[in-house]
């Protein structure tokens, strides 16, 4: 009789935790994917931050981004399908100016529409545009 009590005890509570574990779960929904590199439009943002070329890598863990802005690394977090996050213009017409960068991202056409906000007056409300770049099979 006891040996029955300890067993039911070790086994039916972990399977007990373990279905209120996955009923508390079901609704939880993951973050959309956005790590690899994006193709910035051609806009204003390009000579704003100084970048090289109009390439954007986000790197993710989660809801977690580091976004890659040429030699600048940028770290933001996604709420829902947007990121808000501050950053130091490195380069540019904007050198030294902290900047605001707000994106919304749209996962069905896999593109970011936002824009960059900063004291200096040609990074002022800037907005950008982003696209996945999609890897060509070899």
């Amino acid at each position: 009789m006891r040996s029955t009590l300890v067993y039911l005890l070790l086994v039916g509570a972990p399977l007990v935790g373990l279905s209120w574990i996955l009923r508390w779960g079901q609704d939880l929904a993951p973050p959309p994917a956005l790590g690899g590199p994006w193709a910035l439009d051609d806009g204003a943002l390009v000579p704003c931050l100084g970048l090289a070329g109009p390439q954007l890598t986000i790197e993710q863990s989660g809801q977690f981004l580091m976004l890659g802005l040429a030699e600048t690394r940028i770290a933001a977090r996604l709420h829902e399908h947007a990121f808000e996050t501050f950053a130091t213009a490195r380069a540019g017409t904007c050198e030294g100016t902290r900047l605001r960068i707000h994106g919304e991202v749209d996962p069905r056409a896999e593109t970011i529409a936002g824009w960059v906000d900063g004291a200096c007056p040609s990074c002022a409300s800037v907005p950008f545009s982003a696209r996945r770049i999609i890897a060509k099979a070899p």
